[in-house]
């Protein structure tokens, strides 16, 4: 097993601003979305978010 030091683990791990795309795949479980507009989730699919997001519930045809 290799050791890192505190200093290459942050950078191994450390998030990326300046390559952000629209839907980014965290882990195989879990799917980043950066709001740039409007998104379309189901309801219940949403674990966090960060910001200042508006939801509004949209009827099922809508």
């Amino acid at each position: 097993m290799s050791k890192y030091s505190i200093q290459s683990f942050l950078q191994e791990t450390a998030q990326r601003d300046d390559l952000r795309e629209p839907f980014e795949l965290e882990n195989p479980y879990l799917l980043e979305v950066n709001l740039n507009g409007r998104v379309w989730a189901k309801l219940g699919a949403m674990i966090g978010y960060l910001g200042n997001i508006k939801f509004e519930r949209e009827g099922m045809l809508e």
